[in-house]
């Protein structure tokens, strides 16, 4: 008999034997999160299992630990057979036994006796009383009752109650992601009998045709769907149509809310595919949705994910002096990360967080400015504490680091010198370049060979394993096997001396290309070629930025305002008055604040008041307005707002864009402070005019 313990281990061993590596037990405590003494037992019955299934033990060495002796062409093959668990080789948790009693009780047809039920899990009479005594309970909450009778048990509920019971008791051990990977037949091994079992209930078969259909639905309303909302919506659909295949159909119920608009396509599509996908399926997927993420505050959530995204950026920027702000790659990926803890939170799903430690403490100045700024939302409820999660939130922004150093010394060359001969600067070469792929080595050298290769090639530093110096270029010493610690004085030196790269727009490159062609070459139809060449090359375009759109008109300074809610609309006035929004944006702009809180509030002083651009923009626009008294939006960390900058954007891309491009702009403390203090629009416009000449220069250099 194997448990799930058992089948987590054997994986790991199964991932080692692909790579022909030897696994130490110690290793195995570690990853899994258990004890040595643990571990060794689990080895034992993993080796009767080999056994029983015609496999080698496994090989032990004390020095070099475990590895399960099967050649490498036959691993594949012996894979799907290990890992084919079927009841009669395998030891339910208590978790699982309640989960899979569930599913009989739900499946079966007819009464199912004790009896029945103990020889199909392998467990005593009295353990599968125990366990159904905890199943009626957690059934009673659904409104289905377990009966039984000298037949048997039978549960007795609505088919919309088991559905909702079913899918509930499955997200208490899974994701959807996981569930919809199940149904991909790709097993994330959590429990191995349970996700077979689900994979049997839901089907497969409908899972790619409903994938099709909710793609071509995001596509076509121009609404991006979650990842949880879009895995969790194919792993319903495929249960549902499952379920009524075998004439189990859902009752009539009540619409919690009006479908997303996603959704209404999402639907259309399917029901013009399979008519027999009726509204009763439809109400009963809707409301389970709402049920897990709670789709009234999915907006809020979005908006809460996007003002945190914007902190995060700001404040770390600013404390750490680095130019995460600029990072459009960073901003999408910490976004979708923080959306996906909100929803994860209504679900009471977490996100395995292990072997952080030594990474909090390497970057413990990034650690705590994130963590600070996550305490700052105490409404943003997530289902781990605010430390793994601010832990896990770093290694977006380590990834930022990595992603700008490789960028920025890309081209970097090297020459590596060792003591007597190139051999022993072969091994550190060979580690420096597994590690800094960027980096050019131009070439291994002795000592006595250095000072002629360093002047004929003129890197830009000098790595030496041997006491050496150069009075012009840079040295690094390593050991001969450059250490983590050797590996980390490189990556500093690439940090500090990170170069800016010069990027040639396309049109001079185009022209650069078409001058060393008429130097060099004779050209017979100069005309063709150029039309040629600009296919390949074509011309850069670039949208206005909202900043550039600022004119006198829509500035305002002093503004008068008694409350946060006339600030907003005292502010936007101009951008109604010229047509660009109708007067429905600005209320759904106080709305906005109404319902979801304060986020517009993005740092000390300063608010963006913005809304969904289906609430009445005409085209991009922005207004700009200081106010005489600075009012309270209830934002504890950043009233009171002196400076308002409201924004209408034509689709979700241009805003995310516009808000980075503004944060920039508010990031300039000095920038800001003169805004407020101007005494005129006028005064205004010249110094974000002046900002903005500033940028431009920078990115040209």
């Amino acid at each position: 008999m194997i448990s799930q313990k058992d089948l987590k281990i054997l994986v790991l061993l199964l991932e080692a034997a692909e790579k022909e590596k030897r696994v130490s037990i110690e290793e195995l405590a570690e990853r899994l999160g258990l004890s040595v003494r643990t571990v060794r037992n689990n080895l034992e019955r993993i080796d009767d299992y080999l056994k029983n299934n015609g496999f080698p033990i496994l090989e032990r060495d004390r020095k070099f630990g475990i590895l399960l002796g099967i050649p490498r062409e036959e691993l594949e093959a012996a894979k799907k057979k290990l890992l084919q668990m079927n009841r009669e080789t395998y030891v339910f948790s208590k978790e699982e036994r309640i989960l899979y009693l569930k599913m009989l009780l739900f499946e079966a047809e007819d009464y199912l006796t004790y009896d029945q039920l103990s020889e199909t899990l392998f467990v005593s009479r009295k353990t599968v009383i125990d366990d159904v005594h905890q199943v009626k309970e957690d059934c009673e909450a659904w409104e289905i009752r377990v009966t039984g009778t000298k037949k048997g048990l039978k549960s007795l509920g609505t088919e919309n109650a088991r559905r909702s019971c079913l899918t509930d008791s499955l997200l208490g051990m899974f994701t959807p992601l996981e569930l919809w990977e199940i149904l991909r037949d790709i097993y994330p091994n959590k429990s191995s009998i349970i996700e077979k079992t689900w994979n049997e209930i839901a089907g497969s078969e409908h899972v790619v045709l409903c994938e099709k259909c909710l793609r071509e639905a995001e596509n076509e309303v121009k609404q991006t769907v979650t990842d949880a909302q879009y895995y969790m919506v194919i792993g319903l659909s495929a249960f549902v149509l499952s379920r009524r295949e075998r004439g189990k159909e859902a009752l009539p119920e009540t619409a919690c809310m009006e479908a997303p608009r996603y959704l209404k396509a999402y639907y259309e599509k399917l029901e013009e595919i399979l008519p027999g996908f009726g509204l009763e399926e439809q109400v009963w997927i809707l409301n389970e949705l709402d049920r897990i993420f709670h789709l009234e505050n999915m907006e809020r959530s979005e908006s809460l994910s996007m003002a945190m995204t914007e902190q995060l950026l700001l404040e770390t920027s600013e404390r750490l002096d680095k130019p995460y702000f600029g990072d459009e790659e960073l901003r999408s990926s910490l976004q979708k990360h923080l959306i996906s803890l909100i929803e994860n939170s209504f679900m009471g799903c977490g996100m395995e967080q292990k072997g952080m430690e030594h990474i909090v403490r390497e970057n413990r100045a990034l650690y705590e400015c994130i963590l600070s700024c996550l305490e700052q939302y105490p409404e943003a409820e997530f289902y781990g504490n605010r430390e793994e999660e601010s832990a896990l939130l770093m290694l977006h922004f380590l990834a930022a680091d990595e992603r700008r150093i490789l960028k920025a010394t890309t081209g970097y060359s090297t020459v590596i010198i060792c003591n007597n001969g190139v051999g022993t600067a072969k091994i550190a070469s060979a580690r420096i370049k597994q590690y800094f792929p960027q980096i050019r080595i131009i070439t291994t050298t002795a000592a006595r060979n250095a000072a002629r290769e360093i002047q004929e090639e003129q890197p830009d530093f000098l790595i030496s394993t041997i006491p050496f110096q150069h009075p012009n270029i840079p040295v690094i010493h390593v050991n001969t096997l450059p250490t983590e610690d050797d590996l980390k004085k490189i990556r500093q030196f690439l940090t500090g001396n990170a170069r800016q790269n010069k990027r040639v727009p396309v049109s001079d490159l185009y022209s650069r290309v078409m001058d060393v062609i008429r130097a060099t070459c004779e050209v017979r139809d100069a005309e063709t070629l150029e039309r040629q060449l600009l296919r390949l090359f074509p011309q850069e375009e670039r949208s206005p930025e909202l900043l550039d759109m600022l004119t006198e008109e829509v500035i305002q300074t002093g503004v008068q305002a008694s409350d946060w809610e006339e600030a907003i609309r005292k502010s936007a006035e101009p951008l109604v008055r010229q047509g660009s929004v109708e007067g429905g944006y600005v209320d759904s702009m106080v709305q906005t604040v109404k319902k979801m809180g304060p986020y517009i509030v993005i740092t000390k002083g300063i608010a963006l008041p913005h809304a969904p651009s289906t609430d009445g923009v005409n085209r991009s626009c922005i207004s700009l307005a200081t106010l005489k008294e600075p009012v309270s939006f209830g934002n504890k960390m950043n009233d009171p707002v002196k400076l308002m900058i409201c924004i209408a954007t034509v689709n979700k891309k241009e805003h995310m864009r516009e808000m980075s491009r503004l944060i920039q702009f508010i990031s300039n403390k000095k920038a800001v402070q003169e805004v407020l203090e101007a005494k005129n629009e006028k005064e205004i416009l010249r110094i974000v005019h002046q900002i903005r000449l500033q940028e431009t220069d920078r990115r040209k250099t």
